[in-house]
């Protein structure tokens, strides 16, 4: 669903308090859109709070940067109940006009507490296809989708994917609104992360007579991603090109991580394969690469997708959740777990000319700041907030 801007009522002189409640701040793809929502509405006429039912993260420091405050649950086995009822006394104390609430647990327990407050807005958040989940999470699922037609008022996803797969697990559909990621223009570059030196040794390596191709991919190391299937690829592209090196970055991509090295002594070029255990600049590491892929076996809007689109980088990636949709016509989409299709389309990528690589890259930017601005988010989440 998709609103129109004639629809957002006028806002009160009084600013709306909106309390957000999220699992964690890591650096994942919810907590990423958390953050770049609460900074682009940091001037708005919101004032925001923030739970998190664990301990800081990643994004702990950005957001205090904001001076919004944040309250950690630090949610356990074990401290389960109490938390609950810190939780009940903190939605009590702060009154919230709207509770939005992000991922199962923080639907379910955040929903469950606001309603018991009276809370007239209840917004749940889902950020996922809803397939391969553990099976805790397939509990608090299945509860959720029960609770979705008498909790909230409206449930968000990003992408009709996801949308699709809950209605048919049981969520409510009249109140399912898909609100697509928003993302800002590239505009500055700041100083390249210290994690990135690796692969700036590599590309400043005079040893070598010409500079080197970079494959890489960006996202933690996860079933979901599908990093087996990247990793799959690389020696039938090596076979062919001996001047491409493959980067895996993301948090858990290192030597620490033995079912990583296992999967990589299963292959002949693990001489070809950079370790990065994440970035905080992603664009900085976007910018290095020469063809971006994205292996998932599932996502929902993958934003790193859409980052690295921004970044002009010729892309391909595997058809799962509202991928096919952000690249549009100008990269590769492939099927998911296939890592003959992902070698073959990789290898067309590389031997497309220069200049239609180029033409690829800012094709895909214009796409993204045309159908996914931030502006155009940050304008559907303000109307969802007031005509609930």
């Amino acid at each position: 669903m998709v609103y129109r801007s004639d629809q957002v009522k006028a806002m009160n002189h009084s600013p709306k308090k909106v309390v957000h409640i999220i699992n964690e701040l890591g650096l994942g793809g919810s907590e990423t859109a958390l953050y770049r929502l609460l900074h682009a509405m940091r001037d708005t006429k919101y004032a925001f709070t923030v739970i998190v039912l664990r301990g800081p993260g990643h994004y702990s420091s950005s957001i205090e940067q904001l001076h919004i405050p944040i309250h950690y649950l630090t949610l356990q086995k074990l401290n389960i109940i109490s938390g609950g009822f810190r939780l009940l006394q903190l939605i009590q104390k702060i009154k919230p006009d709207i509770v939005q609430t992000w991922l199962y647990h923080a639907d379910l327990l955040g929903g469950l507490c606001a309603k018991w407050c009276g809370v007239q807005k209840i917004i749940w958040g889902i950020r996922c296809e809803g397939v391969h989940l553990k099976r805790t999470t397939r509990w608090v699922k299945k509860i959720a989708a029960y609770l979705s037609h008498h909790i909230p008022n409206a449930i968000a996803t990003n992408s009709h994917m996801a949308a699709n797969n809950h209605i048919q697990a049981g969520y409510d559909a009249k109140k399912m609104r898909v609100i697509y990621n928003g993302f800002l223009p590239i505009q500055r570059l700041n100083e390249p992360d210290d994690a990135l030196q690796p692969l700036l040794n590599l590309l400043n390596d005079r040893s070598t007579d010409s500079k080197p191709m970079v494959i890489g991919t960006l996202g933690r190391y996860h079933p979901d991603k599908d990093y087996p299937n990247f990793i799959q690829a690389i020696d039938t592209i090596c076979s062919l090109h001996a001047n491409v090196y493959f980067v895996l970055c993301g948090q858990g991509c290192n030597t620490d991580n033995l079912e990583l090295q296992a999967l990589l002594s299963t292959i002949i070029n693990q001489n070809k394969i950079v370790l990065i255990n994440g970035t905080r600049d992603p664009y900085h590491y976007l910018n290095l690469l020469d063809v971006f892929v994205l292996p998932s076996k599932t996502e929902s809007f993958p934003n790193s997708l859409a980052e690295a689109m921004l970044c002009e980088r010729p892309c391909i990636a595997t058809d799962v959740g509202e991928t096919h949709y952000i690249l549009g016509d100008t990269g590769l989409i492939i099927p998911s777990e296939d890592p003959k299709r992902l070698a073959a389309a990789c290898l067309t990528v590389l031997s497309k000319p220069q200049h239609e690589k180029i033409q690829l890259g800012i094709q895909a930017r214009q796409r993204i700041e045309h159908y996914f601005s931030m502006d155009g988010y940050v304008n559907q989440m303000k109307t969802m907030y007031e005509i609930l």
